[in-house]
């Protein structure tokens, strides 16, 4: 089965992997009538120009959508692979282009591969990813500063259609600058411990929990407002895509472990509750009706006598699992758009005893925690789009 181009990780992809994909995208199997349409997300250029640019102006203006490279067309329908020459790669060369002739620089992943049995011509996908931000284009030939798709074309953006581009950026500034209401974080992803007694006789009644001392908090919400129905069949796959994307041992799984597992559930939100029982270790992923979704695990186990063990490696793993977990649920043909992130988490006591929290407010803006990530684990910079 070919992979979504509109979600999969093009990283992933081998050379071959991505042609079958593009192949089987375009339906190069069926009639000319039958193949895949250009439309509101989908285009389709035998080369790469000024046409195609002003393409990926107008998806990062209006819905998002990829743009196929090296694909020629015939009345909107995908024609012929006939792929661009090039002696080496063209990824270099599009990411160039669109950087020097699109300001701000959108969202975009450029996949490329060659034709098989032509070495020297190349095919590219490039996924652009839409925003709040208004997207101009800067040449000075340009025959308007701002386009917008239309169907199956990018066109010059009309008054009402400015307007609206403004109105959009001007809300989106007013709703980043809110900031995350911890307190429903808190309520939302609790994480306790049983509190140690260290040396004393072990007691018959269980003894009382308290807030954990060392806690990764991950808040993730979508740029546009939406509504998601927390019916049956996506509480299915909200779980589906946590144990898909999550470590193995995090679950029961790993037999080494009593685990006890439970669905929350509430008009507002779902909630997967996750628990090694032998170790007191919890983790909790919820989604919510407005599309955010949350992660929230403890860092730090305790030994006798006392001291937590914790490392960075697992601050890495989870920041790359939750996000990606974020990512496919953002992704669901319910609706395409981006994520900026909003991170909270809690130093662990063995950094001094003290908790702290710190936020990120976007993961593009050089704060201490996201600059973190970056350096931590560079996979994660896929997700969150160019720096």
């Amino acid at each position: 089965m070919a992979a979504d181009l509109f979600s999969t990780d093009y990283s992933r992809l081998t050379d071959s992997d991505l042609y079958t994909t593009i192949e089987e995208f375009t339906r190069q199997n069926l009639p000319l009538s039958d193949r895949t349409q250009e439309g509101y997300t989908v285009d389709f250029k035998e080369k790469w120009g000024d046409n195609a640019i002003r393409v990926v102006a107008a998806f990062a203006n209006t819905f998002g959508g990829v743009v196929l490279i090296g694909v020629s067309e015939d009345g909107g329908r995908a024609k012929d692979l006939v792929g661009e020459e090039s002696k080496g790669e063209i990824k270099t060369r599009l990411a160039s282009s669109i950087a020097a002739n699109i300001s701000p620089t959108p969202s975009f992943e450029i996949a490329e591969c060659t034709l098989p049995r032509q070495p020297d011509r190349r095919l590219a996908i490039i996924r652009v990813r839409s925003t709040n931000r208004i997207h101009f284009l800067t040449a000075k030939n340009a025959p308007a500063p701002v386009y917008i798709r239309n169907e199956d074309e990018a066109i010059p953006a009309r008054a009402p259609e400015l307007r609206n581009l403004i109105e959009r950026e001007r809300n989106a500034q007013i709703s980043s600058a809110q900031y995350i209401d911890t307190a429903r974080l808190l309520n939302l992803l609790p994480i306790t411990k049983a509190q140690q007694s260290w040396g004393r006789k072990e007691q018959s009644e269980p003894p009382q929990r308290i807030a954990a001392p060392s806690v990764l908090r991950l808040w993730i919400i979508p740029d546009h407002s939406c509504r998601v129905p927390l019916d049956y069949d996506t509480e299915l796959t909200f779980r589906s895509i946590v144990f898909k994307t999550f470590p193995k041992d995090s679950f029961l799984g790993d037999s080494r472990w009593d685990s006890s597992e439970e669905i929350i559930r509430d008009r507002n939100f779902a909630r997967i509750d996750y628990a090694h029982l032998q170790r007191d270790l919890q983790s909790k992923w919820v989604l919510t009706s407005a599309g955010e979704f949350g992660y929230a695990t403890i860092l730090a186990e305790d030994y006798s006598p006392g001291d937590p063990l914790w490392s960075l490696s697992d601050l890495t793993i989870e920041l790359i699992a939750a996000v990606q977990t974020a990512h496919a649920l953002l992704m669901l043909p319910r609706g395409r758009f981006s994520t900026p992130l909003r991170q909270s988490w809690s130093r662990p006591a063995a950094s001094g005893g003290r908790k702290t929290t710190v936020y990120a407010a976007q993961p593009r803006e050089s704060t201490n925690a996201s600059h973190f990530v970056r350096r931590a684990c560079p996979e994660i910079s896929n997700l969150f789009g160019p720096a």
